[in-house]
């Protein structure tokens, strides 16, 4: 069996039998049914260690619950002893005991909650009845510091209660009284209690520290000692807070040093934690009459499906303190806490009261001595979203102590003590309980498995650090997680599984070894191509045969196969275990005759080509007319168009087989070249040919490639090219091109280089025809002319009296600011210009500028006639001598200096000024842009003086977004960015 599956089984088998026991009888229950043990460690595995594991047993269920170990204030105030932490202190749940080892007992599911040693941790363990009644006083063990202080029970069925259940005084234990000092005035919150200058405080969720166990502070919900002289101690808290105990005695002042009252805790169905109820602190003495705090109330958990009241009380009451002499009496202990998990409840009537400050009799004299503090109420839990009908709780807290003597003059008051608050019903509860199987408990392991004799499985493990099988018989490997098992009998293997943790868990596999059929089958049989073969086999119950192509039935005894060619037929045969056999059987194809035939492909139009069929003994063809044979193996064929040849080829064995070719009949390609055409010497043109794949050019002569559609040509001479194309079946055909070769002429012309000109003055350039036209026609040309702008000024251009006089200027521009003539000249229909004669005149003014000459370069290109060579030439005006011309730089000083503004409004709409100053005269330039860089207007563009200056500009029309704004004048260029908005 699987071990994980067992360990499910086993504890639901004892739940059953318990309450199969349980429907024929009612439980009597009475006294203490619990058994406590310490908590000492935890193995790291879901395993508790416990000091004494005597009476507990698989399957029981426990409670572990930690009773201390909350964190408080350490301060000398009044918030001592205020909890900071709960940390892991009322924790608790329910537990199935899975395994005992030594002290070791390992729970079934893993732990909800988190629990530290240091808390006193104990493991009780909880009876389960099908149906129980109380028939007799139901109580606990009382809390020792290490255990008890805990009811706990389990009814599946109904609880009755027909007599008490009581845990009075079972939890947290009150305080000592200090020992004998007469010093007063006291009034720290904690001390020593080897200082004698207060009682102890009452027990409660945290440790005792020494330096801190005594002193009038709270201690989380234990009541605070009294301090000297002769204070009276604070109450116990749980849900409500315990009263403060009486003030000193009235002869040191009756300052209020009484305890100061427990705490009270926090309870929400969040946490979900758990209290006993504080023990009331000790009272001061000096005459050794003072009185120790009464002891808080234990726990009562109850988890049923209904339960019965009758009535009859849970109580969990704080203790009352003892009557003090003419010392501090102590606080009153707190009321316990009663948990209760229930479907249904009727009759039910909860007591958890705070325990009465213990009075004060003063031994007869007529003085004031601290009474003790009231504790707290306790705490009622219960299931469900509200409290229901059936249940009432009295959860008062206790009163203060009083005076007794009449002869006190502090008779029937508490002299400063006060009583404690009452506690609270919180619903909502839930008891936890873990239902998440710890993994070592519960190995995942494969399932047991069947399988055929000669078989194989793998065996599979995982969760863990380690493995370990055995026997070792049949497996692949014992140490690894999926050993393969291949036993030759039925076998249980046993697998050990050792965790990352050290935890260990143990689960088996059955392999059951099934027999395997006995198959006999027929022989293998031949065919040929076409024919179909009968195959059988026996020895099992269930068949399935593959491939199931050309079978007549694939999962029959007996199927009917026509493979196409040799094939290995498969039969899985399965007898009544359900185990399989594979066996094969083979039905061999003949092999038909591989014919072959060669020739076939592409001709070109009128020629013919040769047939070649191989791969067998005899042939014969099928076509149209065209072959020169019809049964031979090769005839000459020679179609007109394109034509499927067939062929039937027989093999040595009879067997036919047909194949077939295609003889294209490509026609020759049309070769076109470009047209003819002309260039001038010394130039080039691209040839060009289409209708074909491959190209051959000749002559050769002035070609950069001849095997090429698209050869550059730069004949010397006029050539006639002829080009021969072929297309993709090498089919060819021709075409030719003729090259003009036209003779190249040139204008020769010059501008004089020893120009002068006066600043301010004028001066005309003229252009000069230096040789006759070496051109057959001169009827256009183009001018392209440079200069210095901030040296000359081109005001004109004269024709008349010159070779150009009477024609026309078209499409021209003279630039100004950059200094640049681009014009091209016409002449009057019919007319051409002489030799030797000045072509035109450029007029220029003269300016002082950045130099004192100018270079002139210059370019004359005829429009009309494209052979011939352009002319150029550089011409050059100087300055006239003036005075101080080699000193040019000049300062500018206010009131002019070159300088741009920027514009206003920015941003604007429609809009705006542009703003600048100039330094000197000279040509000025004002060029707006847009993102992109593209001109969009230029405001300015001319001569303008020094002087300050604002431009307008309305952008009207243009789309929002950033412009850009140039300014040059002379040398002097400056930009700024402007933007337009709508």
């Amino acid at each position: 069996m699987n071990d994980s599956l067992a360990r499910r089984i086993i504890p639901a088998i004892l739940f059953l039998f318990v309450h199969a026991f349980g429907i024929a009888q009612t439980a009597s229950i009475s006294g203490i049914i619990n058994l406590y043990t310490p908590v000492v460690g935890f193995d790291g595995c879901n395993g508790v260690i416990v000091q004494d594991r005597d009476g507990y047993s698989v399957g029981d269920t426990v409670l572990i619950i930690q009773m201390k170990g909350a964190a408080v204030d350490h301060t000398n105030t009044a918030a001592f002893g205020g909890v900071t932490d709960y940390r892991d202190a009322g924790n608790y749940e329910f537990g199935i005991i899975a395994r005992i080892e030594a002290t070791t007992i390992t729970l079934r599911d893993l732990l909800m909650r988190s629990y530290s040693i240091v808390g006193q941790v104990q493991l009780v363990r909880v009876p389960h009845y099908a149906s129980a009644n109380v028939t007799g006083r139901l109580t606990a063990k009382p809390w020792n510091g290490l255990t008890g202080g805990v009811l706990a029970l389990d009814v599946a069925g109904d609880l009755t209660i027909t007599d008490t259940i009581d845990v009075s005084g079972l939890g947290f234990r009150g305080g000592a009284t200090s020992l004998i000092n007469p010093a007063m005035n006291s009034t720290d919150f904690f001390y020593t209690m080897a200082s004698g200058l207060a009682g102890r405080k009452g027990e409660s969720i945290v440790e005792y520290e020494a330096a801190y166990e005594a002193g009038r502070g709270a201690l989380a919900s234990g009541g605070g000692g009294g301090d000297s002289h002769n204070g009276g101690g604070g109450g116990g808290g749980n849900s409500g807070a315990g009263g403060v105990g009486g003030n000193q005695w009235n002869g040191a002042g009756s300052l209020p040093l009484g305890g100061v009252g427990g705490n009270a805790l926090g309870y929400d169905s969040v946490a979900n934690r758990v209290f006993l109820g504080g023990g009331g602190g000790g009272g001061h003495q000096n005459d050794n009459r003072g009185t120790s705090g009464g002891n808080g109330g234990g726990i009562v958990l109850v988890r049923a499906g209904r339960i019965l009241g009758n009535n009859r009380p849970i109580i969990t009451d704080g203790l009352g303190a003892l009557v003090s002499g003419n010392d501090g009496a102590g606080g009153g202990g707190a009321g316990g806490s009663v948990l209760i998990e229930s479907g249904a409840i009727a009759g039910v009537r909860v007591l958890a009261r705070g325990g009465a400050g213990g009075n004060c009799n003063n031994n007869g004299g007529g003085d004031c001595h601290g009474t003790g503090g009231g504790g707290g109420g306790g705490v009622l839990r219960i299931s469900g979203a509200n409290v229901p009908a059936g249940i009432s709780a009295g959860l008062a807290g206790g009163g203060a102590g009083l005076e007794i003597n009449p002869n006190s003059r502090c008779y029937q008051t508490s002299y400063g003590a006060d009583s404690g608050r009452g506690g609270a019903i919180v619903a909502g509860l839930h008891i936890p309980m873990g239902s998440t199987i710890f993994p070592p408990l519960a190995p995942i392991v494969s399932s047991d498995t069947s399988i055929c004799g000669g078989g194989s499985t793998v065996l599979t493990a995982s969760g863990a650090l380690e493995y370990r099988w055995t026997p070792a018989r049949g497996l692949s490997c014992t140490d690894c997680a999926g050993p393969t098992a291949t036993p030759d009998s039925s076998t249980r293997y046993f697998v050990k599984l050792t965790y990352p943790n050290g935890c260990v868990a143990f689960d088996s596999v059955d392999v059951t070894v099934l027999a395997a059929p006995i198959v006999v089958h027929g022989p293998d049989v031949a065919i040929c191509p076409g024919d179909s073969a009968q195959l059988s086999i026996e020895g099992g119950e269930r068949y399935l045969w593959s491939p199931a192509s050309g079978l007549s039935c694939a999962d029959c005894p007996d199927p009917v196969a026509r493979p196409d060619s040799t094939t290995i037929y498969h039969v899985m045969v399965a007898n009544r275990f359900g185990c399989v056999v594979v066996d094969s059987m083979t039905v061999i194809v003949k092999p038909l005759p591989v014919p072959a035939i060669s020739g076939g492909g592409t001709i070109c139009a009128g020629e013919s080509a040769h047939l070649v069929a191989s791969g067998g003994v005899g042939y014969r063809w099928f076509a149209d007319p065209g072959l020169s044979c019809l049964d031979c193996s090769d005839p000459i064929a020679r179609p007109d168009s394109t034509t499927t040849y067939t062929v039937v080829v027989t093999g040595a064995s009879g067997c036919i087989a047909i194949d077939s070719v295609r003889l294209v009949v490509a026609p020759l390609p049309v070769v076109k070249g470009s047209g003819d055409t002309a260039i001038c010497l010394t130039g080039e043109t691209r040839l060009s040919a289409s209708g074909a794949a491959r190209y051959q050019w000749s002559p050769a002569e002035g070609l950069s490639c001849t095997d090429c559609p698209d050869p550059v040509a730069r004949p010397v001479t006029t050539t006639t090219y002829t080009v021969t194309g072929t297309n993709a079946d090498g089919c060819s055909g021709s075409d030719s091109v003729a090259v003009t070769v036209l003779p190249r002429g040139h204008i020769a012309a010059r501008i004089d280089r020893n120009l002068t000109v006066f600043p301010g003055s004028g001066i005309r350039v003229p252009i000069v025809m230096e040789s006759a036209i070496d051109l057959p026609s001169l009827d256009s040309f183009d001018l392209v002319v440079r200069y210095n702008p901030r040296v000359l000024l081109l005001d004109s251009i004269t024709t008349t009296g010159t070779v150009t006089q009477g024609w026309r200027r078209s499409g021209g521009a003279i630039d100004r600011f950059a200094g640049s003539l681009t014009d091209r000249f016409i002449a009057p229909s019919g007319s051409r210009p002489g030799n030797g004669r000045v072509l035109l005149l450029l007029n220029f003014r003269g300016f002082v500028g950045d130099a004192d000459s100018s270079e002139i370069p210059f370019s004359i290109t005829p429009y009309t006639y494209r052979c011939a060579d352009p002319s150029e030439g550089n011409g050059l005006v100087r300055l006239d001598s003036i005075c101080g011309l080699s000193h040019r730089l000049i300062e500018l000083v206010a009131p002019f200096r070159y300088a741009l503004g920027g514009n206003q409004p920015n941003p604007f709409y429609p809009d705006t000024k542009i703003r600048f100053s100039l330094g000197l005269d000279g040509m000025t330039s004002l060029t707006i842009y847009d993102a992109a860089g593209k001109e969009v207007s230029r405001p300015v563009d001319s001569s303008m003086g020094p002087g300050d200056y604002a431009v307008s500009w309305d952008a009207a029309g243009l789309p929002a977004g950033v412009y850009y704004y140039r300014l040059v004048s002379g040398d002097w260029a400056r930009s700024g960015t402007m933007i337009l908005s709508r």
